[in-house]
Formats: structure tokens, sequence, C-alpha cells
């Protein structure tokens, strides 16, 4: 049996934030055809397609912050030590974001946990929505600090193909 790590743990998240834009894409998709077909949405699409985009978001962050795959601009080819700095630089900055990401996150979830609020249409709990986000935002941390000091080489597979056994 393969050992689960921290890059398993990362990858496993990324596959259930992908599962929650498929279901997101179905979930529109019926909603669509019931109303063309028999002008009759489906109840609580809105808020389902609302609540899955979300949760794929925060769902995502660990596996895009430690593969280092977010949002970059080039501008420089540095090699050597110039590289080693600019990496450590965008690596400080990506973990200060998780850190306050991560902290209004926990915040907002120790305020609405004794709170019996709940989705309008759907009447699921927000505080069960809060705590996934919350460990989400906290395992985003070790992601962006695991990257930071052990940081994913040119040969490293980034992709999830090594999850489902593909090498």
């Amino acid at each position: 049996m393969k050992k689960l790590g921290l890059n398993s743990i990362f990858k496993m998240m990324a596959v259930c934030a992908g599962g929650c834009l498929v279901f997101a894409a179905i979930t529109t998709v019926i909603d669509v055809s019931m109303r063309g077909i028999l002008n009759a949405p489906l109840s609580g699409a809105v808020e389902m397609v609302q609540i899955a985009t979300g949760m794929a978001a925060f769902l995502s962050f660990p596996f895009c912050f430690h593969e280092m795959e977010h949002v970059t601009a080039n501008l420089l080819n540095p090699q050597g030590k110039a590289q080693k700095i600019i990496h450590f630089f965008s690596s400080t900055i990506s973990t200060i974001f998780c850190l306050f990401l991560a902290w209004g996150s926990v915040l907002t979830l120790i305020e609405k946990l004794g709170t019996r609020e709940m989705t309008v249409d759907l009447s699921i709990p927000l505080s069960a929505l809060y705590i996934v986000i919350a460990i989400a935002t906290v395992i985003g941390v070790f992601a962006v600090l695991h990257a930071m000091f052990f940081p994913p080489s040119d040969h490293e597979q980034s992709d999830l193909n090594s999850l489902v056994g593909e090498q």
C-alpha cells in the first residue's frame, strides 16, 4: 500500500475540486434542460452551483500552491542564485496570502460555528461549509510552506496521473 503523504493529500483535494466542478456543470445542464423541456427549474440549482464552485476554488488551493501552478507572469528567466531568490520571494508572498486567507476563514468559522444559519434554498448549515473552507485554507498554508522549502523540480510530475496510478 502506498504511503499517504502531503503530496497525495494535495492531489486528492484537487480531484475533489474537479468533482465539484463536474457536479456544478451537470447540475447546470440538468437545470437548463428542465427549464426548457418541463418549464420547471431544478430546485436549489443556483445554490448548488454556487457552493460547488466555491468549494472547488478552496479545495484546489493546496495543490496549486504546492505545485507552484498559481497564476504567474514570467518576465525574467533567471538561472542559479537569482532563480532561488525569486522563488523565495514569491513563495514568501504566497505564504503571507495563504496565512491571511486561513486566518480569515478560521475566524469566520469560529464566529459562525455556534449559529444555526443555513443556506436559503437547501437549508445546508453554513458552519459545515465554513469547516471545509477553513480546513482547505489551513492545508493550503502547509502546501505553500512545503513548496517554499521543497520546490517542485522540473522532472516531477505536476499532474494528477500519479494519483490514478499512471506513471
